[in-house]
């Protein structure tokens, strides 16, 4: 009789240890599932974070643009500044010869020769008009062009605005796993 109590409290002890053992077991695996999702977490923080860098060098790589964008109006501005003065200096050597023209008519007889100087200032004055309207072309023709940078620079920096925010939410989502 006494055997047989033994052996019972032994069955009894052996049954608890294998439902101890059956805890266990399913302990370590939550475990796994939590190492599992906790590697998958990082895994999206990491992506989001190559997608923010990317971003930013977009972003940076327009920025660029758009300061040599603004360099260029710059410089346009600047030669429709000077193709301006010269416009004006022109404008004045043109009034001037008008006025040699003038005084060489009413004195044609003796002042022949004067006429002729008078005429080739003329023609050297429509010149420099001729140039100058070149010059403004050439500057219209830089602004247009740093316009059509400044748009482009412009549409990268949004594209580069909208990969950030794609970029934020994953690294959200990331969070709140991880959370």
């Amino acid at each position: 009789m006494w055997l047989t109590r033994t052996y019972g409290m032994m069955t009894r002890a052996y049954g608890i240890m294998t439902r101890a053992y059956g805890m266990m077991t399913r302990a370590y695996g939550m475990m796994t599932r939590a190492y599992g999702m906790m590697t998958r977490a990082y895994g999206m923080m990491t992506r989001a974070y190559g997608m923010m860098t990317r971003a930013y060098g977009i972003m940076t790589r327009a920025y660029g643009m758009m300061t040599r964008a603004y360099g260029m109006m710059t410089r346009a501005y600047g030669i429709m500044t000077r193709a301006y003065v010269m416009m004006t200096r022109a404008y004045g050597m043109m009034t001037r010869a008008y006025g040699i023209m003038t005084r060489a008519y009413g004195k044609m007889t003796r002042a022949y020769g004067r006429m002729t100087r008078a005429y080739g200032k003329m023609t050297r004055a429509y010149g420099m008009m001729t140039r100058a309207y070149g010059k403004m072309t050439r500057a219209y023709g830089m602004m247009t062009r740093a316009y059509g940078m400044m748009t482009r620079a412009y549409g990268i920096m949004t594209r580069a605005y909208g990969k950030m925010i794609r970029a934020y939410g994953m690294m959200t989502r990331a969070y709140g796993i991880m959370t």
